[in-house]
């Protein structure tokens, strides 16, 4: 039990952190994206102001010449100094070296229907290719957009439609490199925490562990413990009975006893059980054929009841589990079932497959029930007769030894009421016949039982 809750804690854990981390990595990858789309915005502005679609700007793209224009005697005095004047005039040349080795190309759709194309240095691409680009950009229907890896506006005038275009390519490169890092620090961070949180939650669930297994020790010292004044009360009763003959209180003493021996070996197999769940010896069995021997001396106690047992259980339904935990199972559905059913109704009790899920159930009508799912049930020492009255036999552990049998196969149990007035009780788990232990297993069962291999495994 604490093992699982420790990886379950991990595994929150971890996924909390890698929640986060991937939020945090998106919002920076969003505003790197954001911030190059800002600067080709502010280039193809820049270019359309200057009209350098218009003309082409034949300059040397190789070796761009950026030359600051002089200033005047009276602006002189205008011109920024110090250090801040430095990082004004250097950021200003970058900006027009960035706009001279921009490629970009611009196309205009007259209304007339000509369509007449510009295309910048550099751009490798043909007219009819810039032609397209413009009609898909078109068929966008936004002013402002992507096209390919060009960055496009579109600007209604009166003589047509310009469309102009900003090569992007670097800026989506660097984007997709600036991503794929955030992509490997996530992933190492999620790595990172993940070790960092199993070596740490060793010492974390060290203090519960222990605590758990001095509870579990203590319950199972404490029914031996009691096993033996419950003897020896039980032997003296019957010694007073010998001697003064039976009665009503001598009666009572031993109802009692026998209650609380009952109660003691219930405590004594729950102790048993967490110890042993995680190590459950399990193989490949007929799980109708262990059913149906179990469910047996279940009709008997139907008949005196006076309930109808009715069993559903399709033929040589094999799994790979531990049989003695999951006969128990089927015994403590049917018990439970039987003990709380209305009197003169049909109990079922049955197996039902649906591709690798096997499910054990029980089905009876009952009283003091509300519709929906009843999680409670399972509860240790949980009782549907809440005034826990002497007359139905029972302290509420049968259903949470149940639900521990279920999940140490990989399963899960529930309780469910559609109408308030009857009670479905389900048990499902994987059948466990896909592992390569159970497939192995499997091949040796039906070699030493070959009906099951003439049996088609259909869902019920």
């Amino acid at each position: 039990m604490i093992a699982s809750l420790r990886k379950r804690f991990i595994a929150v854990a971890t996924l909390a952190v890698a929640l986060v981390l991937g939020l945090l990595m998106l919002v920076v990858d969003l505003a790197a994206f954001g911030s190059i789309q800002a600067d080709a915005d502010r280039t193809l502005s820049k270019l359309i102001a200057s009209n350098a679609f218009a003309t082409g700007m034949e300059l040397d793209w190789k070796n761009p010449s950026i030359e600051l224009p002089e200033k005047g005697p009276d602006e002189e005095k205008e011109t920024p100094n110090g250090l801040f004047g430095a990082v004004f005039l250097a950021g200003e040349q970058t900006t027009r070296q960035a706009e001279y080795l921009a490629k970009y190309f611009s196309v205009v759709l007259e209304k007339n229907g000509d369509c007449h194309v510009c295309l910048g240095e550099g751009v490798t691409l043909t007219e009819a290719e810039a032609g397209k680009l413009a009609q898909f950009a078109l068929s966008l229907h936004k002013k402002e957009g992507y096209a390919s890896t060009y960055r496009y506006r579109l600007i209604t005038r009166k003589d047509g439609t310009y469309c102009y275009f900003l090569d992007c390519t670097s800026g989506m490169q660097n984007a997709t490199a600036f991503s794929l890092v955030t992509t490997i620090v996530f992933l190492a961070g999620v790595l990172v925490f993940f070790l960092l949180i199993c070596i740490m939650s060793h010492r974390v669930f060290h203090p519960v562990a222990e605590s758990y297994e001095k509870q579990k020790k203590f319950i199972t010292n404490a029914g031996h413990e009691l096993k033996t004044p419950l003897a020896i009360i039980d032997s003296c009763t019957e010694v007073l009975e010998m001697e003064n003959g039976e009665s009503k209180w001598t009666e009572g003493i031993h109802t009692q006893v026998e209650r609380l021996s009952v109660m003691t070996r219930e405590l004594i197999n729950m102790a048993k059980f967490d110890e042993t769940e995680q190590d459950l010896e399990r193989g490949v069995f007929d799980l109708s054929e262990a059913f149906a021997r179990t469910a047996e001396p279940f009709q008997l106690m139907a008949e005196e009841a006076g309930l109808n047992l009715r069993l559903l259980v399709p033929d040589h339904v094999l799994v790979y589990g531990n049989e003695r935990s999951l006969c128990q199972l089927v015994s403590i559905l049917a018990d439970n079932a039987l003990k709380y059913a209305k009197p003169k109704t049909e109990v079922v009790l049955g197996v039902k497959t649906h591709r690798h899920k096997v499910m054990i159930f029980s089905k009876n009508e009952a009283d003091g029930l509300t519709k929906g799912t009843h999680k409670e049930f399972f509860d240790r020492f949980y009782r549907g007769d809440t005034s826990h009255s002497t007359e139905t036999k029972g302290y509420g552990i049968g259903l949470s030894m149940a639900l521990g049998i279920a999940r140490s196969h990989g399963g899960s149990m529930t309780a469910q009421s559609e109408d308030g007035q009857s009670l479905l009780v389900l048990a499902q788990f994987p059948d466990g016949l896909s592992g390569r232990t159970a497939a192995k297993q499997l091949a040796d069962f039906k070699k030493e039982h070959p009906e099951t291999c003439d049996v088609a495994f259909t869902d019920v």
